[in-house]
């Protein structure tokens, strides 16, 4: 009698490789160090230009390096080209780089090595790797070194004042849309982004989605619950790098739910807890989320993807309770903020 055996994966057919979905990853990432470059060419900040190709240079190194290293103990041979490439190293290093304005190079030089080491022991992590260096270095610059930003000016003022106390100290919302301002990447360059990879069919959309029309009816609700109307949702979304990680990080294909069921849901519930985050930890929300969400949802979803896909009510049950859920965050905060 012939065995079988259990396969609990969910295979597509595609003419997408992983090879071909990182290297469209890259050449997406590559447009913000430009655009950086040419900010502060115009504004003649070289001081931040050499910073920025400096800090890229240093964390390209390091998690060079280290993943030699690690080879090495191993027992793997070392192809340059492989670890840069293949293995999405080059990436990594220009996210981490994007991250480090005004941080040290310690602190540059460790967050690589952090990211690099949960690669190694997290199988499924490759870009959300580098979610654990940019936590340190978000940690170093806003709760350490204390350097003000547009959120953490927001969570001195208790989270609801007006537009000229909580946008104007640091520019227009204009800039805020194109990201002209020294805090956060381009939203703009980022909503590309997802356009792009959209339409290569590179990325999980339903996650995307999801996730985002929850920060955004949240933070309209609340925004306009405390007359803030909508400049403060515009706010919100072009602040601390949401759409950025949303477009890079939150959708990768190893650490998400298979079906669009799971997905669909994965976004909803990572998109309160971001909203929540965002009234404890503003400037660490949509990191911290990303890196909780693979813990306690993937795994759940996936068991349960056959029936949130062939068993409608269960689904739709499930997607009504997490609404009810949502609406009932967002007046208890308001009550409470």
């Amino acid at each position: 009698m012939k065995e079988f055996n259990k396969i609990d994966k969910l295979f597509i057919k595609s003419n997408n490789t992983v090879f071909k979905i990182y290297s469209r990853y890259l050449y997406c990432l590559i447009p913000f160090l430009i655009l950086i470059i040419i900010y502060n060419l115009i504004w003649g900040s070289t001081t931040n230009i050499i910073s920025l190709l400096l800090s890229t240079t240093i964390s390209l190194i390091t998690v060079t390096i280290a993943k030699m290293i690690i080879n090495l103990v191993n027992k793997q041979k070392n192809n340059l080209k492989k670890i840069l490439l293949e293995d999405n190293l080059l990436s990594i290093a220009i996210i981490i780089s994007l991250f480090s304005y005004e941080c040290t190079i310690p602190i540059i030089i460790f967050s690589s090595i952090i990211t690099i080491i949960i690669k190694t022991l997290f199988k499924t992590k490759n870009l959300s790797a580098s979610l654990y260096g940019i936590l340190i270095l978000l940690i170093s610059k806003y709760y350490i070194t204390n350097i003000d930003s547009p959120l953490i000016n927001l969570s001195k003022l208790s989270y609801i004042d007006s537009y000229n106390n909580i946008v104007t100290p640091y520019g227009n919302i204009i800039k805020y849309i194109l990201g002209l301002t020294p805090y956060y990447l381009s939203p703009i360059l980022s909503v590309g982004s997802f356009m792009y990879l959209f339409h290569k069919k590179s990325i999980k959309y339903n996650i995307v989605f999801s996730y985002i029309i929850t920060i955004i009816f949240s933070m309209l609700f609340f925004g306009l619950f405390n007359n803030m109307n909508i400049w403060f949702l515009i706010f919100q979304l072009t602040t601390g790098n949401i759409l950025f990680l949303t477009t890079f990080i939150l959708p990768v294909y190893q650490d998400t739910p298979t079906t669009s069921e799971g997905q669909i849901i994965y976004g909803l519930i990572l998109g309160l807890i971001t909203f929540i985050l965002r009234f404890v930890i503003p400037e660490l929300s949509v990191v911290v989320a990303l890196i909780i969400g693979p813990f306690i949802l993937t795994k759940i979803l996936n068991k349960i993807s056959f029936k949130l896909k062939y068993n409608q009510k269960f689904y739709y049950t499930i997607i009504t309770i997490i609404i009810i859920l949502i609406i009932i965050t967002n007046t208890i905060l308001n009550i409470i903020i």
